[in-house]
């Protein structure tokens, strides 16, 4: 598949093309670069990683030939792009371990790696979103609110969450941390609805197809066991589109993000520019987000805790207006500092220095 990508790059570049530049995107693709390198040496590459980088001991759970397979391939980029500081610091220390006579040498936002006979920058640069872009999106026709959310009860909060079915979405315990949130705090069982808007991911796994009926049968449970009314407490929308959970943020009291892991979280930073009255931000401390979002812009959370994630979410939709008006500002102004243009141009221009030194 990755020769297939290749093939089709070097076919779409003109040969007038002296430095043609490619830009690769994610895990699918890492042998991409190197195939490209070998048909095209002049070629100015740049690999753009979406997911966390794991740490050193992980790789040795792949077979040790396809480990430097893939590392050889991304150490023929000029630039290797990372979400997190983290991902660079794990990246950098597998380069050292599995080519010990490489040189590591720190650069203004990253490493200048020199390995393999080849030199690349390596450096964090997480992923913006469009905020001009999205806002348009919720415009849409098929952008409106969903009929079960027209009609709750007056004064009613609601805490959202919008993701693919996936387990490492980590959907389950968001929904055990509500219920025992609804234990724990018995006021809020008539007053506090949690929306999930859910997008099926890879139907025709088993494993998924698992997955989304325990998180329906969870739902349904919680609901048969905290019905006060006649809205139930958990609103599960399955199949929304990417519009309509847009849409959604625009008026949530609290966002939830409790993903395992997420080389970003890109529904967090959509939320933090949509929520129109000051919705708190829960998330995960092993999102990508996350470590944008730290300091004063969100409530931090791990993943598998459910007594921290219930105390999270009843802080959220407690707290003053004041402090929920600060944090919701300053997430969007975080979050709006950078565009996906922005974004872009960071890379070419790291490209260019990069061809310089």
């Amino acid at each position: 598949a990755n020769q297939a990508v290749a093939d089709a790059i070097v076919a779409e570049i003109h040969t007038s093309q002296a430095n043609p530049i490619v830009l690769l995107q994610d895990y699918h693709l890492y042998l991409v670069a190197g195939v490209v390198r070998r048909m095209l040496p002049a070629a100015r590459l740049v690999h753009f990683v979406h997911i966390p980088w794991p740490e050193v001991r992980c790789w040795h759970l792949l077979p040790h030939a396809a480990v430097i397979q893939i590392l050889t391939s991304l150490l023929q980029c000029h630039i290797v792009g990372l979400q997190t500081d983290t991902d660079v610091q794990n990246f950098v220390t597998c380069v050292a371990h599995f080519f010990p006579t490489s040189e590591v040498q720190p650069r203004s936002g990253g490493y200048l790696v020199r390995a393999d006979g080849h030199q690349v920058l390596v450096r964090a640069c997480p992923i913006p979103v469009d905020a001009s872009y999205i806002r348009s999106l919720i415009q849409h026709d098929t952008a409106q609110h969903h009929p079960d959310l027209v009609n709750l009860p007056a004064g009613c909060q609601v805490i959202l969450r919008a993701d693919r079915i996936d387990p490492a979405k980590n959907i389950l315990r968001g929904l055990q941390a509500f219920a025992l949130l609804l234990d724990q705090h018995p006021s809020l069982q008539e007053r506090v609805r949690f929306v999930m808007a859910l997008l099926p991911e890879r139907q025709n796994s088993a494993r998924y197809h698992a997955y989304a009926r325990q998180v329906r049968a969870l739902a349904s449970e919680i609901n048969q066991r905290y019905s006060a009314d006649a809205h139930p407490p958990v609103i599960l929308l399955l199949g929304t589109n990417h519009r309509h959970a847009l849409k959604l943020m625009e008026t949530c009291d609290v966002f939830l993000a409790n993903s395992l892991i997420d080389g970003m979280h890109l529904a967090s930073k959509e939320a933090a520019v949509l929520n129109r009255q000051d919705g708190v931000i829960v998330l995960s401390r092993t999102t990508g987000t996350y470590r944008e979002l730290c300091d004063g812009a969100c409530l931090g959370i791990t993943p598998t805790d459910l007594q921290e994630t219930a105390d999270a979410l009843f802080a959220a939709l407690t707290m003053p207006s004041r402090q929920r008006h600060a944090m919701a500002t300053r997430a969007r102004r975080l979050i709006e500092s950078r565009t996906t243009f922005s974004w872009l141009q960071e890379l070419v221009a790291d490209l260019s220095a990069s061809l310089v030194e």
